[in-house]
């Protein structure tokens, strides 16, 4: 290697300052130095210090670190002995790529074009960058699709990325496009919205609600559905860990709940259930309904299996209209009627009785065969 010289510090002479063009040789970002060769001869200076745009004694301001074999400006004051970096430098452009030939009024190297007003802090290629429009906009990116406009319009804020992902103490939200996943074809990169939240913020997440191609779901089915095919969930799981909540609903409408807990419901207004297909309910323990009134219509048959004893209590009347025959195959049957009984029988009626028949009247008891009326004083008939 050459010869290398270090930068010093004041000295007591004052000399002609100067300014002059150099590369960067090399970087230390522990010192914030460079070693730097002038363009126009001359040996490395090594230690060359950054100038800061503007510096606090407790290390906050506004610096760069310079990239190696990038042109910055030294200057050496007229009290100093060695320079510093003043700042980045730029060169002339080549026409182009088959000609040397430099173009002196062409130094923008490769920047982005910028309108008139507008500053822009960018990396190699422009990306990643911070631009200050100068119509009041700013843009914060990494690339084409990844950046963020704060928008004086309206107070917008518009956002354009891949990936998504925020961190908190209360729990995290990603949404996420899994490119890794190439199991649904050529450019069927599955994409998957989930929030995750806490109760307290040393604890793990009690509340998990997602949307999209969820990963953990690929493999599950629910309740008529088709595995892989959830497109929606919500799990809530208490302080152990243990599931007490979890919902889930698949693309083609299918809906799949199940809870540990109680439900209980409450609606102001009218409440409609149509149901389009069968409909099946099971409780394993009472089932009570406390109605104001109620009115139901089967448009088919109704059947009732009751494997138990069945109670029922009416507290009014009891109109019931049959039109076509009924039959009833009972067991023992026991019937006490508090009032007078009226039995009309518009067609012939016939009582068969394989053993004893009594019937028990308090009063006259008259029976009509034929037309003649037949009266027989209170006594035990059989």
């Amino acid at each position: 290697m050459g010869k290398t010289k270090r930068a010093g510090v004041g000295t007591n002479t004052l000399h002609q300052p100067a300014i002059w063009m150099g590369t960067v040789q090399s970087v230390d970002p522990n010192t914030h130095t460079c070693t730097v060769v002038p363009m126009v001869g001359g040996m490395p200076i090594e230690g060359v210090p950054l100038n800061p745009m503007n510096m606090g004694k407790d290390g906050g301001g506004s610096f760069f670190m310079p990239q190696v074999n990038s042109p910055v400006w030294l200057c050496r004051p007229s009290d100093q002995a060695t320079p510093f970096i003043m700042a980045g430098a730029s060169l002339p452009q080549s026409r182009d790529s088959g000609d040397d030939e430099e173009d002196p009024n062409d130094h923008r190297m490769d920047r982005p074009v910028l309108p008139e007003g507008d500053q822009l802090f960018s990396g190699p290629g422009g990306q990643p960058y911070v631009a200050l429009r100068n119509g009041g906009t700013l843009e914060i990116g990494s690339t084409q699709t990844c950046y963020r406009w704060y928008l004086p319009t309206q107070d917008l804020i518009r956002e354009v990325f891949q990936n998504l992902e925020q961190n908190a103490a209360g729990g995290k939200l990603e949404w996420k496009t899994r490119t890794d996943d190439d199991t649904h074809g050529e450019d069927k990169d599955p994409v998957e919205f989930r929030i995750q939240v806490k109760e307290f913020s040393d604890e793990s997440p009690m509340i998990d609600f997602g949307f999209g191609r969820i990963k953990d779901e690929n493999e599950r089915s629910i309740f008529r559905g088709a595995i892989g095919e959830v497109v929606g969930r919500l799990i809530i799981t208490d302080v152990d860990g243990k599931q007490v909540y979890a919902s889930w609903i698949d693309k083609k409408g299918n809906s799949h709940k199940v809870q540990a807990g109680s439900v209980f419901r409450q609606c102001s207004g009218r409440k409609v259930d149509y149901v389009n297909a069968g409909f099946f309910q099971q409780v394993r323990k009472v089932a009570q309904f406390d109605y104001g009134s109620r009115s139901a219509e089967i448009q088919g048959a109704d059947e009732l299996t009751v494997k138990g004893n069945r109670s029922v209590s009416i507290g009014g009347s009891v109109d019931e209209k049959v039109t076509g025959p009924t039959t009833r195959v009972t067991g023992r049957v026991e019937e006490q009627i508090k009032g007078s009984h009226e039995k009309s029988v518009e067609g012939a009626q016939t009582t068969t009785t394989t053993q004893s028949m009594e019937n028990l009247v308090g009063g006259d008891y008259i029976e009509s065969v034929g037309g003649t009326p037949r009266k027989s004083s209170p006594a035990r008939r059989r």
